[in-house]
């Protein structure tokens, strides 16, 4: 069933930029025209030349596989089912654990590599499979089998969450460290991808941007519609005292928040005509604005970025808040 030939397929994240026309639906309003000139802003191209999913056995990663394939499928590149059977460090101290326990490990995550192949067989036949077994522990396998040109896909949360080496316990390290884009599929059951709409958060910064850039491939893939959201509520603290935002600089915070998204964005979304796209600018915390959104969403995409210094934190925090109670799968993307 799997094979060993080499990726051939190749697509790029920002392959859209030969695309020409305006946006179907739902674009801006009459009163907020959008930019017709504006540049699109500069961004290191991304390119995913195949799909990684790591497997351990667990209701979630079977998820993880099925999502991935159709992913795979529709991007015509190949899907890399990854178990990993290597003790963490933190066993391999303790002495005749290798000898005592590895052949046990090693049969185990055998077995879940031929479940993950299965799954993926079935879920896309035809799709160009490849194994990887690898003996190292599960984030580091993951790591090291990312790179810019793949995409990563883990379950939220492995066969037990207290288990050794299940995928719950380096969701985490993957998201924070890998260099390449990551899906994190929740533990509940999600909707299927197809025609599901995306959610993709934009603080109208550059490091948003290829986050936008990896929604709209991912939308026009799968057949579904785009939500760009911008959540621009804060809470104000001086000196360790809450501060009232008089409503004119409310008003004028929302107008500056929707002129900076249009200058970002609607260049690019532009590029997509055969998308259709909705804004939404919403007076809340980035994170629970996606999270809301994301009870109807097949994704939400965020970069692993935002603005500099404090801003950059609150990104960062949100990407962590979304991977872990996001209601669907949530992608993260390095700038």
């Amino acid at each position: 069933m799997a094979t060993l030939t080499p990726a051939s397929g190749r697509i790029g994240v920002a392959s859209g930029l030969a695309s020409k026309g305006q946006v179907g639906v739902s674009a801006w309003t009459e009163s907020a025209p959008a930019p017709e000139r504006a540049e699109v802003p500069q961004m290191t191209e991304v390119h995913v030349n195949s799909i990684v999913v790591g497997v351990d056995g667990s209701p979630t990663s079977q998820r993880a596989v099925r999502w991935a394939a159709y992913l795979a499928d529709r991007w015509s590149v190949p899907l890399e089912v990854l178990a990993a059977y290597g003790a963490p460090l933190t066993l391999e101290v303790f002495a005749g654990f290798s000898t005592r326990y590895s052949q046990q490990v090693h049969d185990a995550a055998r077995a879940h590599l031929d479940e993950g192949l299965a799954a993926a067989g079935e879920a896309a036949p035809g799709l160009t499979l490849v194994e990887r077994f690898v003996d190292r522990p599960p984030a580091r396998a993951l790591l090291e089998a990312g790179a810019a040109d793949r995409l990563l896909v883990i379950g939220k949360h492995g066969a037990n969450r207290h288990r050794l080496g299940n995928l719950g316990s380096v969701t985490d390290q993957v998201v924070t460290h890998a260099h390449g884009p990551v899906v994190v599929i929740p533990a509940d059951e999600a909707p299927a991808l197809a025609g599901k709409r995306i959610v993709v958060g934009s603080d109208a910064s550059p490091h948003s941007v290829a986050a936008l850039w990896f929604a709209l491939e991912v939308a026009r893939a799968a057949g579904s519609p785009l939500t760009v959201l911008h959540g621009w509520g804060f809470d104000y603290l001086w000196m360790g005292a809450p501060v009232a935002i008089e409503q004119r600089d409310i008003e004028e915070l929302r107008d500056r928040s929707q002129e900076a998204l249009k200058a970002v964005a609607g260049p690019i979304v532009a590029r997509y005509p055969e998308v259709e796209v909705d804004w939404v600018l919403e007076r809340n915390t980035p994170a629970d604005a996606l999270r809301a959104a994301g009870e109807s969403a097949g994704l939400i995409v965020v970069g692993r970025r935002g603005h500099g210094g404090f801003q950059a934190l609150l990104l960062g925090s949100t990407s962590r808040a979304l991977t872990h109670a996001a209601p669907c799968p949530v992608a993260v993307i390095p700038s």
